[in-house]
Formats: structure tokens, C-alpha cells, sequence
């Protein structure tokens, strides 16, 4: 079979399951052959997808397959693919992250009367994201891009008949709407300048074709729809929020879709956003901000799904900060490896709230006896948490470790110091978050401690995958990601100096949380003043958001309701009534009575014959 087979298959294995289950399988008693259909189709396109990642992942020429959409003059859109290193591995990353999270799905939402719209929807989800990662247009990439939005709004508003999720997804739909304004006139502007924004023009001669000053302004543009997507300052607050829907949704957007679009994006257009260093400046700027702000939010927070949601953002601003200093091999590769401890991290809350009688509370679930939990699933909460912890050797220590090797080599110091605070951070509330929820509590739970398989497999794939995945495949990666296949005194001293800081900072989360008299819930925290309040009130974001919609965006509809009503309405009605004016005194002249019109004829040609004797 030709890889553009296998390609097409990958791609449109979850839209035909999704096709299937809104077309076909209607019927209430037909909810679970849809969720079989759903995983199935979904684990086709992830087997292929590896297919083609074994088949193609050593050869240095991409796969392009393009119809012309749109055609004007010496412009055109296109529709198709572009499948190349960077884009296939990103492929089979959402394809097997995406059958995994829904084979968990079956497990979860068993008993959920919406399980069919679930199934459709999260197919859907999946599609868009594939699609995405693979156009060969912008313009495509943007539509899938939007495709995202909706079907993100859907998932995260799930149970629509509660107002937590409702208000959660209109918000998530209305920030990211916001950055996407931001995108289309980026799209826009390339548009009207190179008359194509087909991806391979973008990253091979866009940077040539446009000034300084062109670049700079259409990366800015970009970015701001990264920063809706990619949940970064201050559009970031969504995210969080975004919460209220069931966890498997939440373990596919915070690993392989949604806000894995927008660094997606900043790696595939790395070539053009390089020609502009005052761009690159702002991109780290923000990413910086973002993830310590993340960080720093994330150290008090006892819902297991907010601090998984903040640490996302966190490394996600980590990420674009990488990109933005110029190691976006490092942004991607954690990227890469984020994807598949983040959700796995998710689906383990998902069964430790499940545990605890659905509280997401983590001092809830440590309440619940080490023996009625998993040992299974509470030695796979330490995996995922060691490595966003970043420790050796799991896999988030290699695209940690690349980043900052990166940042060392080129010699920013200043950034480096920073991602030094966030990674002590990092390893603070993630561990502190294991120490907790493993806790041996008192209480013995009468909850199933029986996992069924399929399960079992999916949560133990990503553990797998943690822990020596990404091993498996170093010799592969080290020439890609240019990494160090021998290390020399740099790089072992910046492995030195980033383990003391994890070390140290799982010392400090086991004194205050991890020993059987410990009983503090914020830690180090509590002696620092105002930092709870400031964490509490989530550093006034919000406040700044609710502050510009009441003050600006509610002013303004006030205001444009006033000047429809008494300005556009009222000269809207003064031309319809002087038109009725004027046809009424019209009108009058049409009486039917001849000699009306006689004595009108001699009146008016009596004052032509007037003006031509005396008006010369």
C-alpha cells in the first residue's frame, strides 16, 4: 500500500467513525457498538499512523498530495498534505494518544446516557487535530483550527444541563476566539503579500520575500492565536476552567490537541518567525511569563485536575519560551513527551476521582486505604509525576534536559535562570500532589478496585512510553533533535545543576506532605505574605478580564444600542417618512379631474414662457 494510502486512512479513521455514529448509529441501544466503532477506527488510524512513522521517519523528503482550492489571478488556496518529519511524528502522537484516551473513554463513561454524542464528538476532536497537523495551506490549517474551537466548546460543555461547564465552555470559546482574530489577519496579510500561504513557501522563502518590519508584525499576529490555543498570558485562565468536562476530554487537550496546536504552529513556521528577533523576544518574553505565572498557581491548589490544568499551561509557556530563545527542537521534542505523561496523568486523576466518590479533591482521595487503590495506578501517578518532574531517566528528563542545554549553549543565562525557578517549581506542586493522593488513609472504600483491561492497557501504554519510550527510539531522534549522543563538561554540568534542583525540590514537597505527621495543605507557601491571597485570587487575571468587559466591552454595546436607536434608527426613519411625504404631495397631483390639469399645464407654461422672454 503507498503511504499517501495509508495517510488517507490515518487521517479520516476517526471523521468516518465520527460520520458512522451521527448518521447511522442513532438509537439508544446502539451507544456502546458506537463507542466500539469509534475505538476501533481510532486504533486503525493510530496503527497506521506508526506504519507510516517506520516507513518515512529516515527519509529526508517530504510527502505532498494538493488539490487547488481557490484560484484568482496569480494567488491560490490549496487543500491537502505536507508530511514531513515534524509533521509525521506530531501525527502519530495524536493519533495513539487520541485510541488511548478513548478506549479508557469506554471504562469512564460506561455509564453516562450521552456516551454516543461523547463518541461522535471526541472523533470529531480527533480529526480536526490530524487534519491540522497535516495541511499543506495555512488557510486549511486555519479552518481545522476553528474546527478545534467547536469541537473543544462541545466537549468541554459536555453536561450542558450543569452551569459550571456551560459558563466553561463559553469562556474557552470566547478568549480563544479572541487570539484567532489574531491568526486570520496574519493569513490575511500573508495572502495579500505572497499571494499563497501554502505551508512550504512559508518555511522555505517567506522570510525573504517580506521586510523586516512584515515579518514582525505577521509573527506577533500568529502568536496571538497561539496564545488563545496554547492557553498562554493572559489568555490563559480558559484552560483551567476548562475542567468541567469529563477527564478523558481534558487528558486529549492537555496532551495531543487543542492547546498542542499553538506550539505545534510555532515549530512548523519556526523558519519564518526566525527572521525576527524582535518577535523571537516576545515570544519568550510571554512564554516565560506564563509558565512561572502557572507555576507559582499551581503550588496551593487542592483540585487534581486545576493543578494538572496549570501545570499544562506552565509547560506550555515553557515550550514557546524554548521556541522563543531559539530551541524549538527542544519545544518539540517536549512537546512530544509531554503529550504522553500529561495523559496519562489525566486518565490516573480520572480514576482516583472516581476512588474518592467523584471529588477532585486530593486530600479527598487520601483519604482512601492504599489498599483498596491500584498499586498499579498509584505507581503510575509517580512515573507521570517524576517526569514532568523532569528526573532521570524518564522521558520528560530528555526534553527538559535538551531545552536547557539549549538555553546554556546559547548563552541565555538570564532564561535559564528562570526555567531553573519554574522546573524547582514544578517538581514542588507535582510532587506534593503524589505525596498527597497516595497517602494510605483510614477510610476502607467499598469502590471497585477491579480495572477491566482495556484500561489497564491504555493508562500502562502512555507509562510505558514514559518511562522507556522515548529511549527506545534516542538513536532515531538524537540527529533530529540535535542532541548530544557524548556529553562533555557542559552538558554534565547542566545536568548536575538541574537535578539538584528537582531533588531539592521533592525534598521540600516530602517534608511538608509526604511524612506520615505531616499535616500542612499549603506548605513553604503560607510564609511568604500575600503570595496565598495572590494565588487565590489567580494574580487579578480575571479581575482584568471581567474589568475590560464591563468597563469596555459592555460600555461600547450600551453605547452603539443608544446610537442605533437614536441616531441610525432615527435617519433610517427620516428618509422612508420624507419618501412618504413627497409621494403623498405627488400623489395630490394625480386628483382624475381634467380640469385641474388644464389650469396646472397653463401655470407651468405660462412660467416657461416667462423665463424664456425675460430670463436671457
Amino acid at each position: 500500500m503507498s503511504h499517501l494510502a495509508l495517510l488517507n486512512i490515518s487521517v479520516f479513521s476517526n471523521f468516518v467513525a465520527f460520520l458512522l455514529i451521527t448518521f447511522f448509529l442513532k438509537k439508544k441501544e446502539q451507544r456502546f457498538l458506537a463507542a466500539k466503532v469509534a475505538i476501533t477506527l481510532s486504533g486503525l488510524g493510530a496503527l497506521v499512523s506508526c506504519v507510516l512513522l517506520f516507513q518515512r521517519f529516515h527519509l529526508d523528503i517530504a510527502l505532498t498530495a494538493s488539490v487547488t482550492w481557490l484560484k484568482w489571478n496569480t494567488g491560490e488556496l490549496l487543500i491537502g498534505y505536507y508530511l514531513d518529519k515534524v509533521s509525521l511524528m506530531m501525527l502519530t502522537t495524536v493519533c495513539v494518544i487520541s485510541f488511548m484516551v478513548q478506549m479508557y473513554s469506554f471504562w469512564y463513561m460506561k455509564d453516562d446516557a450521552g456516551i454516543r454524542r461523547y463518541y461522535g464528538t471526541i472523533t470529531f476532536f480527533s480529526w480536526a487535530m490530524i487534519f491540522f497537523v497535516v495541511s499543506i495551506d495555512l488557510f486549511g490549517s486555519y479552518i481545522f483550527w476553528e474546527l478545534l474551537g467547536l469541537a473543544s466548546y462541545l466537549l468541554i460543555g459536555f453536561w450542558h444541563e450543569k452551569p459550571e461547564p456551560r459558563r466553561a465552555a463559553i469562556k474557552a470559546f470566547i478568549m480563544t476566539r479572541f487570539g484567532d482574530l489574531g491568526l486570520l489577519a496574519a493569513v490575511i496579510l500573508l495572502l495579500v503579500k505572497l499571494k499563497t500561504v501554502a505551508i512550504p513557501v512559508l518555511i522555505t522563502a517567506a522570510g525573504t520575500l517580506l521586510s523586516p518590519q512584515e515579518v514582525f508584525w505577521i509573527v506577533v499576529l500568529l502568536f496571538l492565536g497561539v496564545m488563545g490555543k496554547s492557553a498562554q498570558f493572559p489568555l490563559h485562565s480558559w484552560l483551567p476552567d476548562a475542567m468541567e468536562g469529563p477527564t478523558p476530554v481534558s487528558a486529549l487537550i492537555h496532551s495531543a490537541t487543542m492547546v498542542a496546536a499553538g506550539v505545534y504552529l510555532l515549530v512548523r513556521l519556526f523558519p519564518l518567525i526566525a527572521f525576527s528577533e524582535s518577535a523571537m523576544t516576545y515570544i519568550l518574553c510571554i512564554g516565560a511569563l506564563t509558565s512561572l505565572i502557572a507555576a507559582v498557581m499551581a503550588l496551593t491548589e487542592k483540585d487534581m485536575k486545576r493543578i494538572l490544568a496549570y501545570s499544562t499551561v506552565s509547560q506550555l509557556g515553557f515550550m514557546v519560551m524554548a521556541i522563543g530563545a531559539g530551541a524549538w527542537q527542544g519545544g518539540f521534542f517536549h512537546l512530544l513527551t509531554h503529550a504522553f505523561f500529561k495523559s496519562m496523568l489525566f486518565l490516573l486523576a480520572g480514576y482516583f476521582i472516581h476512588m474518592a466518590h467523584h471529588s477532585n479533591d486530593i486530600f479527598s482521595m487520601a483519604k482512601v486505604s492504599y489498599g483498596t487503590k491500584s498499586k498499579l495506578m498509584v505507581a503510575l501517578l509517580w512515573v507521570g509525576s517524576l517526569a514532568l518532574c523532569g528526573l532521570f531517566p524518564l522521558s520528560g528528563f530528555l526534553s527538559k534536559e535538551t531545552i536547557f542545554g539549549s538555553l546554556m549553549e546559547g548563552h541565555h543565562y538570564g532564561v535559564y535562570g528562570v526555567a531553573l525557578l519554574i522546573s524547582f517549581l514544578t517538581a514542588y506542586y507535582t510532587t506534593r500532589m503524589a505525596f498527597i493522593v497516595s497517602r494510605n488513609g483510614e477510610v476502607v472504600d467499598a469502590q471497585e478496585n477491579s480495572l477491566p483491561l482495556y484500561m489497564k492497557i491504555s493508562v500502562s501504554f502512555l507509562g510505558l512510553m514514559t518511562l522507556i519510550g522515548f529511549w527506545i527510539f534516542l538513536p532515531a531522534l538524537t540527529e533530529f533533535f540535535h542532541l548530544h549522543s557524548e556529553w562533555h563538561a557542559e552538558q554534565w554540568v547542566n545536568f548536575f545543576i538541574t537535578t539538584i534542583g528537582v531533588v531539592l525540590a521533592i525534598g521540600v514537597s516530602y517534608f511538608y506532605f509526604g511524612r506520615k505527621q505531616a499535616t500542612s495543605e499549603k506548605g513553604w507557601v503560607s510564609f511568604i505574605p500575600g503570595l496565598s491571597g495572590l494565588i487565590e485570587n489567580k494574580f487579578f487575571v480575571d479581575h482584568f478580564w471581567k474589568w475590560v468587559v464591563d468597563k469596555g466591552v459592555y460600555r461600547f454595546s450600551r453605547m452603539s444600542f443608544w446610537t442605533d436607536v437614536h441616531i441610525i434608527n432615527v435617519i433610517v426613519d427620516q428618509v422612508g417618512l420624507t419618501a412618504i411625504r413627497c409621494g403623498k404631495k405627488a400623489a395630490a397631483l394625480q386628483m382624475g379631474q381634467v380640469q385641474q390639469y388644464i389650469i396646472t399645464a397653463v401655470v407651468v407654461s405660462l412660467f416657461v414662457v416667462i423665463y424664456l422672454i425675460f430670463g436671457k
